[in-house]
């Protein structure tokens, strides 16, 4: 009789990795290839590829609602950008507003991404006490006995998701992600529409979610190496567009691979301070580093720090 043999932690996370460099090579970003991969991390693998602002509505793809999803963008968008004083005179147009409410927990139509697997993989793991609530099967549980479910990355290929004739230069070239202000061209007029003016008329223009590259104008956007999708006039989860398998998947990360995911986080010198170098997070990485609060205490308080930045979805 075969006895059943359990993976240490390091075997759980050497096998993820494997899986991540196959997720790239399904996705067409293999490891030693042209194409980068953009990754995001979540705390839990059944949260939807959905922008935050999409969120705060039941069934917000619904005919009913979608004037109310714009009222409601708008609303967030021209408030901020009046009270936003901080960024007055140093962001240049529409779309650093836009980004920098992102960046701060406002609502939005866009989803973060990183070009860094490590970024990605520090949300992912960001308040998983690993030593708790795991049994002999590797799973977690919830307070009243229900399995969670484990952390995850998602490894996008952006220029596959942007392989449409709209966003090609010349007829034949290759897909590239979107300079944000090409969003707004307007062929008819031969004139470029910005972030508010689309709010103005009331749709976006097109369908559905695009890669963009940020101007890297915000520290937090730079130190994160972060990049967005935006999604359109479809107010639906990426991973539900037919056809998402050919530019998106994704990875999920065992709850027995999170001590050993940690390490090496910790190897390569990720944390909260160098993610969002604020005065806060400064306190929280010097209190770890001198052993007066554990790392377990410190991800809690910096897992607080980033829900405070997102009230409706309480993930990056």
């Amino acid at each position: 009789m075969n006895k059943k043999t359990t993976q240490s932690p390091r075997d759980v996370w050497a096998t993820f990795l494997n899986d991540i460099a196959v997720a790239r090579e399904t996705v067409g970003c293999p490891e030693n290839g042209n194409s980068d991969a953009w990754f995001r991390g979540h705390t839990r693998s059944d949260y939807k590829l959905m922008p935050s602002l999409f969120r705060a509505f039941k069934n917000p793809n619904d005919e009913s609602n979608w004037d109310k999803v714009f009222n409601k963008e708008s609303d967030l968008f021209w408030e901020f950008a009046a009270r936003a004083r901080e960024l007055h005179g140093v962001v240049e147009d529409d779309w650093d507003i836009l980004f920098a409410m992102q960046h701060y927990g406002t609502p939005t139509r866009l989803l973060d991404w990183t070009e860094s697997f490590a970024v990605a993989l520090y949300f992912a793991t960001l308040g998983i006490d690993e030593s708790k609530l795991v049994k002999a099967d590797g799973c977690q549980w919830d307070d009243k006995g229900k399995p969670v479910p484990p952390p995850c990355l998602w490894v996008l290929n952006p220029y596959r998701l942007n392989d449409d004739e709209r966003w090609l230069a010349v007829e034949g070239a290759e897909a590239d992600a979107v300079h944000p202000a090409n969003l707004g061209w307007d062929q008819d007029e031969s004139d470029y529409y910005t972030y508010g003016d689309l709010l103005c008329e009331g749709y976006m223009d097109w369908k559905w979610p695009t890669a963009i590259y940020p101007r890297q104008r915000n520290a937090r956007i730079h130190a994160q190496r972060a990049w967005f999708t935006i999604h359109g006039d479809e107010f639906v989860p990426m991973d539900e567009i037919p056809g998402n398998e050919r530019y998106v998947t994704q990875v999920r990360l065992p709850f027995a691979a999170v001590g050993p995911a940690k390490e090496f986080l910790k190897l390569a010198g990720i944390n909260h301070y160098l993610l969002f170098a604020d005065l806060e997070s400064l306190s929280l990485h010097l209190q770890e580093k001198n052993g007066i609060i554990t790392r377990a205490q410190a991800e809690t308080r910096a897992k607080a720090h980033v829900e405070r930045r997102d009230v409706v979805t309480g993930e990056k």
